[in-house]
């Protein structure tokens, strides 16, 4: 590591910083991998959490996505069925919170679950997916 260090030219942020590491105390080097440590463990999806039983959706839809709408932490998803309905389910915009990427234009199976109050997967009277459900593409569907 010395080897790197000596590298970088001395004002250069990233030798500052490694130098600053290496000058920490064994206790303040632990603290830190420990908060990092933490980090990561909030920033994962945990489909072991999930309240709901992902083999028994409350609607199975197959449609294309027509519409999206995204707030502060929610997805609204809207679909249009072959059968022409529209339908709108909900699912966390980020993948860290368990939320389903959903794309423009493309076509999806999707399970999803019915939402009975308002929480962190949206309103109320709502349906909701999530990555732990077996939402995939139709094209993902038709391999399967």
């Amino acid at each position: 590591m010395k080897f790197l260090c000596q590298t970088f030219n001395s004002n250069h942020f990233l030798y500052n910083l490694i130098s600053n590491i290496f000058n920490w105390t064994m206790e303040k080097k632990m603290i830190s991998f420990l908060i990092f440590c933490m980090g990561l463990f909030q920033l994962v999806c945990d489909c072991d959490d999930m309240t709901e039983d992902i083999t028994e959706p409350d609607i199975f839809i197959e449609g294309r996505v027509v519409e999206m709408i995204e707030d502060e932490h929610l997805l609204e998803v809207f679909f249009e069925t072959d059968e022409g309905q529209r339908i709108s389910i909900f699912t966390p915009s980020e993948t860290d919170d368990c939320g389903y990427l959903f794309e423009m234009g493309e076509e999806y199976v999707v399970f999803a679950y019915y939402n009975y109050e308002n929480n962190y997967y949206g309103e109320a009277d709502t349906y909701y997916t999530t990555i732990c459900s077996f939402t995939m593409s139709r094209e993902e569907w038709e391999g399967f």
